[in-house]
């Protein structure tokens, strides 16, 4: 049976969650939060909410975001090797955010419901802030994207190949049954 992954347990996410800023908050009202969470980020005296990407960002930037997922993948499969949540994960994390500064800074200003040059003109400190902020609110798409899904996607092709050659057995008492080049060998 397939272990089943929450996005949230992958130390990628943990990690962000262990790095959000102090006066980072959940917004609140309850199972609302659990499909599109929010966190409050006080910058310059202003409270700045920043949300989910939702159904229809991801599809407008799904290439966008196809890139900054590969970009990703490596430090998101080796983190989850571990299953800990180690000091430099986060800022492998940031370093391949930036290597998709202009998507990310769109995305990010998307999120918090600012324009790009607003983002662009924060100091140093608050902006990297915002950006782990938006990290920990958004990981959990780039993490089912790259480690759920092909993992869940494994799982079932395990299991229609042994159901086919299970139904083989009982068809025939066939002794192999070939599925995508394995051969699985049941005794008789």
């Amino acid at each position: 049976m397939a272990e089943k992954i929450s996005p949230s347990d992958h130390p990628a996410a943990r990690a962000a969650l262990q790095n959000t800023p102090n006066d980072a908050a959940p917004a609140e009202g309850g199972d609302l939060d659990i499909l599109l969470p929010e966190r409050d980020l006080e910058i310059n005296g202003e409270t700045v909410t920043v949300r989910e990407l939702n159904f229809g960002e991801q599809l407008k930037y799904g290439q966008a975001l196809a890139a900054l997922a590969e970009s990703l993948r490596p430090v998101l499969q080796e983190a989850g090797k571990t299953q800990e949540s180690a000091p430099d994960t986060l800022t492998l994390i940031l370093d391949a955010l930036s290597l998709h500064a202009e998507t990310v800074s769109t995305l990010v200003a998307r999120c918090c419901d600012k324009d790009k040059k607003w983002l662009e003109t924060l100091p140093g400190n608050a902006g990297e802030n915002l950006l782990i902020l938006w990290w920990s609110v958004n990981s959990s798409f780039f993490i089912r994207r790259l480690i759920v899904r092909p993992q869940q996607l494994k799982a079932e092709i395990a299991r229609q190949t042994l159901a086919a050659a299970l139904k083989r057995q009982s068809d025939g008492g066939a002794s192999s049954a070939r599925s995508s080049g394995t051969d699985i060998t049941l005794a008789t």
